[in-house]
């Protein structure tokens, strides 16, 4: 049995075994920002057309090369642990860890040019970001789930820009300790909710076959979250290995 997926379904199909029927009264867009990419995948009143999942380059790397290109030197992954480290506030003490000059004098100079060149950028980047979210999102869409890294960095500013709408985060589940045996947080949701589907279905036995409309939309059978989760841990340590995005 295939069963490929576009990014955010996961989150969906865990969304909707927690809000069950309510999700056919309403639309909803699971707004997936990761590192590389972001994607908008659209539930309209309990339907899903994977075929018009949106997706675009600008994930968090985006901001990422807009502070490189305004300072010099600075290594990426360095770079991204202090931005994220230094929070909606952007404080001062977690980039200074940036600077590499010894002189006290060049240190603070180069100190001033990171803080100036992430305080300049994120708001830049956000802007971007919900531009093209908004010219993605329907005219009536009611509820965001919103999921990755990217949204738990800038969840203030998303909150604020959407505050008119129902609002969650990775669907409110919170990955348990012995699952995540990688560290990798709420960025397994996603490939986590499609392996307990994936897996509901196999239980139940050969899939029956379906029509070219069924598969250009979402499937809607249901599955247990936290019975699943209890008797897989073994196979989902080894998509926790490989679900960092």
């Amino acid at each position: 049995m295939f069963d490929c997926k576009p990014e955010g379904s996961g989150i969906y199909l865990l969304h909707r075994q927690m809000q069950g029927d309510a999700l056919k009264s309403r639309v909803c867009a699971i707004v997936m920002l990761g590192y590389r990419n972001a994607s908008i995948l659209i539930a309209n009143r309990g339907e899903v057309k994977t075929r018009e999942a949106k997706t675009s380059a600008l994930g968090f790397h985006k901001m990422i090369g807009m502070v490189q290109s305004k300072t010099a030197g600075l290594e990426e992954q360095k770079l991204i642990e202090a931005i994220v480290a230094a929070g909606d506030s952007m404080r001062i003490k977690d980039l200074t860890v940036l600077a590499r000059s010894k002189d006290s004098k060049y240190r603070a100079d180069e100190v001033n040019e990171i803080v100036t060149a992430v305080r300049e950028s994120r708001p830049q980047y956000f802007q971007m970001l919900v531009n093209w979210i908004d010219s993605k999102l329907p005219s009536d869409v009611e509820e965001i789930v919103f999921c990755g890294g990217t949204a738990d960095y800038l969840a203030t500013d998303l909150g604020k820009h959407y505050g008119h709408l129902e609002l969650s985060w990775n669907a409110d589940v919170a990955i348990p300790d012995e699952i995540d045996t990688g560290g990798f947080g709420n960025r397994i949701a996603d490939v986590l909710g499609v392996f307990l589907n994936f897996k509901s279905k196999v239980s139940l036995g050969k899939p029956k076959s379906q029509s070219k409309k069924q598969e250009a939309t979402e499937s809607t059978e249901e599955f247990d979250v936290k019975k699943s989760v209890v008797g897989d841990k073994k196979a989902i340590d080894g998509l926790a290995k490989k679900g960092d995005e």
